[in-house]
């Protein structure tokens, strides 16, 4: 995919090459500590994905004041199963059963 050249010119003290979780992270938490943070990556694209947040992301994302944001679009994952090369094992975790572990979000 190729896209236009940028026409204006960006200064900041960083600069965060990548908007997957690190990178949006890292932006976020530099910019909620006063640093003058950019922010470069291309335009999202629309994807269908799931991604399991376990507890210490969940934490993450509160200490950085973001999580509430996100639990409108966030269900507590119920059940694993595992899969190998496409393949449904017979094995799984209920998670509604793991009373001493903090549940996963999706």
């Amino acid at each position: 995919m190729t896209h236009p050249p940028v026409a204006e010119v960006f200064t900041a003290e960083v600069a965060i090459v990548g908007a997957g979780p690190a990178g949006l992270v890292s932006a976020i938490a530099l910019a909620a500590a006063g640093v003058d943070t950019l922010l470069v990556a291309p335009p999202a694209q629309m994807d269908h994905r799931t991604t399991a947040l376990l507890a210490g992301s969940v934490a993450a994302l509160d200490t950085l004041g973001v999580w509430q944001r996100c639990v409108p679009q966030a269900a507590p994952r119920q059940k694993s199963i595992a899969t190998h090369s496409g393949t449904i094992s017979r094995t799984g975790i209920s998670w509604r059963r793991c009373n001493r572990v903090p549940l996963p979000f999706l």
